[in-house]
């Protein structure tokens, strides 16, 4: 492990993930079993890389993990599920929500659609499902966004740019299905499904109910 990862988990477990907490120097050195220089040199290092926010009070010394912190001790515990479970799979949960129509419009143009087909293995219902992520499930998405997927390429035409859409198998109670973030547009705490079939006919889905989401990772 890291001597950045094992940091960041330390402050974590002191309830740095979702707050400032303070933390005395002499206590963290104790702690990682090295000298106070050396625990300063490390906390200036992950706050450096973005990891952490420090804030100086006086003598106090107040830290809070970033949300690119929190993001990459997501992405261990996804590749620590991955190792642990023989699935090879993470589940997100949340709730049907309506979505602007976007999705519609990008899933029947024909370059994205082919590539959708090759990924699924038949043809795409024009139109995405959305969920909306519980509080539980955001970090989970933020951390497979960096992940590698599989990449549906972009393209430009005379009067715009179609950005990459990062694509990952999954089952939505039980139906086959894919999740897919595309790289311009997305929000934090909704994602969006696709499917050969129309998603909220054949599951009865409306506003409101609940989904679980069984991505392949």
């Amino acid at each position: 492990m890291s001597e950045d990862i094992e940091l960041l988990l330390l402050l974590a477990e002191k309830g740095a993930a979702g707050s400032e907490v303070e933390v005395r120097l002499e206590d963290l050195a104790k702690e990682l079993g090295c000298s106070r220089q050396t625990a300063h040199r490390r906390l200036v290092r992950l706050e450096k890389s973005g990891l952490i926010r420090r804030r100086l009070k006086g003598r106090r010394q107040l830290l809070e993990i970033s949300e690119r912190g929190r993001t990459s001790l997501q992405a261990l515990l996804l590749r620590l599920e991955k190792t642990l479970r023989s699935t090879g799979s993470i589940r997100l949960t949340g709730t049907v929500t309506s979505g602007l129509g976007e999705g519609s419009y990008y899933m029947r143009i024909p370059h994205y659609m082919r590539q959708f087909e090759k990924v699924l293995g038949v043809r795409p219902y024009p139109g995405t499902l959305n969920v909306k992520l519980d509080r539980a499930s955001e970090g989970k998405a933020a951390a497979l966004r960096e992940m590698p997927g599989t990449v549906v390429r972009g393209f430009k035409s005379e009067t715009r740019t179609f950005g990459d859409v990062k694509v990952f198998l999954a089952r939505l109670n039980g139906t086959e299905t894919a999740l897919i973030f595309p790289t311009r547009g997305h929000y934090r705490d909704v994602v969006e499904v696709i499917s050969g079939r129309n998603l909220r006919r054949t599951l009865g889905l409306r506003d409101g109910d609940r989904v679980e989401l069984e991505v392949i990772v």
